[in-house]
């Protein structure tokens, strides 16, 4: 986060994402609800909630997380 990453968490519900999240920016003096973007999964967690999908028209539709990771920040 002090390089200018964005983090993703995933992870299950209750699982701390946001509670590290919180913890991490208040040491670094950052707004994490600017900095932040937590998903929780579990066994209903479908694949195109985190990867994406294809639009009606044919266009890819990616996730946070599929943008997270491809475009930096994780």
């Amino acid at each position: 986060m002090a390089m200018g990453l964005t983090p993703y968490m995933i992870g299950p519900a209750g699982g701390g994402k946001s509670e590290a999240a919180r913890m991490g920016c208040m040491a670094l003096g950052m707004d994490h609800t600017k900095l932040f973007f937590p998903q929780s999964v579990g066994q209903k967690t479908t694949q195109s909630q985190i990867m994406g999908y294809t639009g009606p028209t044919g266009e890819c539709i990616h996730s946070q997380a599929y943008n997270a990771c491809k475009l930096g920040g994780v």
